[in-house]
């Protein structure tokens, strides 16, 4: 209800813009200026757009609770925690760990099982016991969940 109030609001806004762009006389600027805004509003899309997407693992034995790292996407914890990534999966608990480094302490001590971080500083010792997800920055449905075994 409020991304459609916030939509409706922006559209409104973003109308009025138009409308006082649109009543403005043409001056010596104004096309340059407009080729300007255009460029810098195309760079800031292709930066955005070229980020390359983060690969997920879970670490360590997928029974107990599950540390997940902090500012992990939402969208992936629900999944994980609801268990919606394989069929008959069961529901984790999770826990937050603020670093890496704190999660494999975790998981030492036997406080955690699991560990869901990105792929890249997951440990090279330890086995990736369920899959990996893939999960592209800007789009939040832009994820895919691949390798996963039935725990």
């Amino acid at each position: 209800m409020l991304v459609t109030v916030l939509a409706y609001l922006g559209a409104a806004v973003l109308g009025l813009v138009l409308a006082g762009l649109l009543i403005l006389k043409p001056g010596r600027f104004t096309l340059p200026g407009y080729v300007g805004a255009a460029l810098l509003l195309l760079a800031a899309s292709l930066f955005f757009f070229t980020r390359s997407e983060v690969t997920y693992a879970l670490v360590g034995e997928p029974d107990g609770r599950v540390a997940i790292l902090q500012g992990t996407p939402s969208g992936l914890i629900d999944t994980l925690q609801r268990g919606r990534y394989a069929e008959d999966a069961p529901e984790w608990r999770i826990r937050a760990v603020t670093s890496v480094e704190g999660g494999l302490e975790q998981l030492e001590e036997g406080r955690v099982s699991a560990l869901f971080i990105p792929a890249e500083q997951a440990p090279s010792d330890l086995e990736t016991c369920c899959g990996q997800s893939a999960f592209c920055p800007l789009a939040r449905n832009a994820r895919r969940w691949r390798c996963w075994c039935s725990p």
